[in-house]
Formats: C-alpha cells, sequence, structure tokens
C-alpha cells in the first residue's frame, strides 16, 4: 500500500502542479514543495522503531507534532490524512478519518539547515540560548536511573561496533577499556543528577541537521518521537551531540563557544562537566555506527567512504576519552586590553573537549544582577564594593566546580587588585591544578580608545571607567607579561606556549 502512497505524494497533480523533491532516510520519506513539505513515515521495524502498521505511523505522526511544536512554533502545520479511493485523495489537516491509509506530517518549507549552510558566531550563540531555554523549561523524569540506562546504551554501542567487519579490533578492545572505566567511575554522578532533576525530555537527536533557519532564528525541529526512552536523557548528553557535531563540522572553536554560552545561562551545569568526555564518545561512537550501518546498503565506492567515515568517528570516540589534566588560566589587565578576545581565542586548546570553561567577569555581573541580555547596562548598584567582591566570588566558584570536574577553565578579569589575583592563585591550590596568570599590558590612553569605540559588548565599562582604574595602586604583577598591542595572532602564539607549559607542569 506505501507503493501507492509514495505514488500520489510524487504527483504534481496532487501538490498543484509542483514537483516535489524527495529525500530518504531510514525511517521516513520527505516530500518538498516550494511552500510546504510532507513527511511519510516509512513501513518499517528496526529494534528500536516500529513504524509497522498504518495505527502505529499515524500515533507517531500526531506524536511528531506535540513535541516539535515545543521548540518550532510554526513550523508545523499538523498531520493530514490520506484516503482510499481510485485514485487516492487528501483528508483535511488536522483530522483523523478512521479509514486513512495513510497519515503523514504537513510542514512549511524553511531555507537551510545549520549542517547545510554553516552558522556564523551569532547563530551559535542564539542556538546555545536556545538549547539552554528548552533545557530549561523541560519537565524533569521521575525515577530516572541514567547509569544503568547509560551503561545499556553504551554496552549496544561498543557491541554494535566491535561486531563490524570494517572495524579494527585493537582500537576497539582501547575503546571499551576507556569507556568501561569512565562509566564505573561517572556511575554515582549520573544517578545523583537524575535524582536532582537533570534527566528530562530532551530533544535526543540534537545535531546541526535537525536545526533549521526559521523566522530569523537557529529553531530545533526534528526530535526523537518513535521511543521516549531516546530522549529521556541527561541535559549534558543532549547537549553532547551538538558539541560533537559542530567540532568535527566547523572545529574546537565554534564546540567552545556553544558549550560556554550554554554555561553563561546554565551555570549549574558546570557540575555536570566531568561527564562530558564520555558523552561526547558516545555521540561519536553512534554516529560511527550508523554510517558502518548505512555502508552495507551502498554501492562499493559508496561503502568505502561511509566506513572511512565511521572510522573518522571512532577515532574521534577514542580521543574524547583521553582528555589533558585540567589547568585554571588567568587572564587580568585593564579594560580594553584585549582579555576576552585572548580568552576565547585560547579556550578550545586548554584541557579536556570541547576546551575550557570561561568565568568572565562581566557575563557572569550581569547574570548575577538580572540583566535580561549582555547589553543591557547595569546600574551603578551592580558596582559596588560589595557586588564587586560578589561578581568575583562566584566567577572563582565557576571556576572551582569546573576543575573539580576535570575541565580547566579561565577567569577572564581586570584583577587590578592584588587580593583578586591571590584568590584566583588559591582556586588552582585548593584543587590542585596548575596556575598560569597573563597580564596584557596597555597604556591608558590607548585603552580608553578601544572601549569607546566598542557597541554591544557585555562590558559597561567607559573611557571615564579606564582612568579610575589606571589611578589605582595595583601593586605589584608577578603574572607573565604579554604586550596587549601585538596583533590578536601573536598574542594568542605567546598565551598558546605559556599554557603548553602549565599544562606539562607536574
Amino acid at each position: 500500500m506505501q507503493d501507492a502512497v509514495v505514488a500520489f505524494l510524487s504527483d504534481p497533480a496532487n501538490h498543484g502542479g509542483q514537483v516535489p523533491e524527495q529525500k530518504a532516510t531510514h525511517g521516513a520519506l520527505v516530500f518538498l514543495l516550494p511552500d510546504r513539505v510532507y513527511k511519510m513515515k516509512r513501513d518499517v521495524r528496526y529494534s528500536f522503531m516500529d513504524f509497522s502498521t498504518p495505527e502505529k505511523r499515524r500515533a507517531v505522526c500526531e506524536e511528531e507534532i506535540r513535541l516539535n511544536t515545543q521548540t518550532s512554533e510554526g513550523l508545523y502545520l499538523g498531520t493530514r490524512p490520506i484516503l482510499p479511493g481510485n485514485p487516492l485523495r487528501w483528508g483535511e489537516i488536522g483530522s483523523h478519518p478512521e479509514d486513512a491509509v495513510e497519515t503523514v506530517v504537513v510542514m512549511k518549507r524553511f531555507d537551510s539547515t545549520l549542517a547545510d549552510v554553516p552558522p556564523n558566531r551569532d547563530e551559535l550563540k542564539r542556538l546555545a540560548e536556545t538549547v539552554a531555554r528548552f533545557h530549561r523549561a523541560a519537565l524533569p523524569i521521575e525515577d530516572a536511573e541514567e547509569s544503568s540506562a547509560i551503561d545499556r546504551v553504551q554496552q549496544g554501542n561498543l557491541d554494535t561496533i566491535a561486531a563490524e567487519p570494517a572495524c579494527d579490533p585493537d582500537r576497539v578492545a582501547v575503546l571499551r577499556e576507556r569507556c568501561l572505566d569512565m562509566l564505573d567511575r561517572s556511575s554515582g554522578l549520573l544517578d545523583r543528577r537524575a535524582a536532582a532533576g537533570s534527566v528530562r525530555h530532551c530533544h535526543g537527536d540534537l545535531h546541526l541537521g535537525n536545526v533549521c533557519r526559521w523566522q530569523g532564528a537557529p529553531t530545533l525541529f526534528d526530535c526523537i518521537d518513535f521511543n521516549p526512552d531516546f530522549a529521556r536523557i541527561d541535559i549534558l548528553y543532549d547537549l553532547a551531540f551538538l558539541l560533537m557535531d559542530i567540532d568535527r563540522r566547523m572545529g574546537r572553536a565554534d564546540s567552545n563557544l556553544v558549550l560556554n554560552r550554554y554555561l553563561e545561562s546554565m551555570p549549574a551545569e558546570v557540575s555536570g562537566l566531568s561527564l562530558l568526555p564520555l558523552f561526547l564518545s558516545m555521540r561519536a561512537q553512534v554516529s560511527a555506527k550508523v554510517k558502518f550501518a548505512a555502508a552495507h546498503f551502498e554501492i562499493a565506492e559508496r561503502a568505502a567512504d561511509r566506513r572511512r567515515v565511521a572510522n573518522d568517528f571512532l577515532d574521534l570516540a577514542i580521543r574524547y576519552l583521553s582528555p589533558k589534566k585540567p589547568v585554571l588560566l588567568a587572564i587580568g589587565g585593564a579594560s580594553g586590553s584585549g582579555k576576552s578576545s585572548l580568552a576565547r581565542a585560547v579556550a578550545p586548546e586548554v584541557g579536556a573537549a570541547p576546551g575550557a570553561v570561561i568565568a568572565r567577569s562581566d557575563a557572569v555581573r550581569k547574570r548575577l544582577f538580572g540583566a535580561a541580555h549582555e547589553a543591557e547596562k547595569l546600574p551603578a548598584t551592580a558596582y559596588t564594593k560589595a557586588a564587586h567582591q560578589a561578581t568575583y566570588e562566584e566567577m572563582e566558584t565557576v571556576c572551582t566546580r569546573a576543575l573539580e570536574q576535570g575541565q580547566s577553565a579561565i577567569a577572564d578579569a581586570t584583577f587590578t587588585h592584588a587580593g583578586s589575583r591571590a584568590d584566583i592563585e588559591a582556586v588552582a591550590r585548593r584543587c590542585n591544578a596548575p596556575f598560569l596568570g597573563i597580564w596584557l599590558d596597555l597604556d591608558k590612553a590607548e585603552a580608553a580608545r578601544r572601549v569607546d569605540r566598542r557597541t554591544g559588548d557585555v562590558s559597561d565599562a567607559t573611557p571615564d571607567v579606564v582612568h579610575r582604574q589606571f589611578e589605582e595602586d595595583w601593586g605589584q604583577i608577578a603574572w607573565h607579561r604579554i604586550d596587549a598591542q601585538l596583533p590578536p595572532d601573536k598574542r594568542a602564539e605567546r598565551a598558546s606556549a605559556l599554557i603548553d607549559q602549565a599544562e606539562m607542569a607536574p
């Protein structure tokens, strides 16, 4: 019967004369028209997905609408039945006749996904904030046993990959040993996070191909609808798919940007970052498994390419489980000296993937005082001595939590008071982590000029603020000094050389 439905959906006569473009996945056929999309579930049954009857397909179509309208308002139009007859005919959108031979999902057509056209930095920031809002709103799953669930998924990944003839058994053995070791060390934290509400009904398939540009914003769509167990997961496991996909497609710097933007909205999640190497590896394993499986249905040349990509994912999965030890980097200097630019430049290369957590005092202050967005100017009460102390203490707390979780951290602040420099160094000592302090040297006139030129920045600093900073007694600065007037790439090179030395410290 689906052959007749496919013929119906392929016929321009049923689309006002428009010729649909067709795309296929393992579970669906998609028919794309200039202004809308029809998605038909395939008559298939896998161990994890059962679309084997019209009733089951209709139910999962309705579930797809229910779940995805939470994140993509206006994109999904509803379900539409295809009615019996010779020829078949359309039913009304939203109707549920009992004699329908098939039910399809109806969507509006969007321009592109973020996998089709890579996102820019602004889109990545908005994407991270969108995911954070979605995770905050998602309902926690009661009585979740996350360690056993993750163990089942991990064992299934390993067994499937090990059975693949194109895999090197030695590499699979390395992967298995590292995974099981990390699972053993992580089980307690997984269950504590579940008990605290971190296991929620998430997207479940959060990669760039499932983020589209809709109404001018990155929009999540096509979440897991066929098996709730795949979506009722730790929110960091959900995020990890996005971080892994960005890391592989676009590079570590963009993945680090998304992680840090997410953590600015979800600061408590810093306390779960020791799980990230395992979660990133598992997401890479799933991608390897899918590519290996797809190779069995391709012609020889395409199959070889699929297996090559699958092995690349396997290598990535192993690398994620070999993180570098954490270090604490503090970057100080007057406003306008380029601290935040340097922090962003070096963060991706510091410590475990996708790089260091950045605790920027300006962003921390905005969060503490409830700023609606980063460019909102705070009142004078946010810059009292007490507010300054609270900001630095929170920044130190974020760095402490990151280090305790095995993730490197970067403290980005002026540090013009000797006590603030001593306090951040003490954080590293308490966490038994190497410390590196970098001071960016810049004269007062140039610092004031740079600050005066800034627009839309999280910092509220003005030229008057810069002048007052230079009137203070900064004390003796023993940190490594870098000329802030060097080109940005030269500043980053010098900082990277110092970071390499810190990471090699005993």
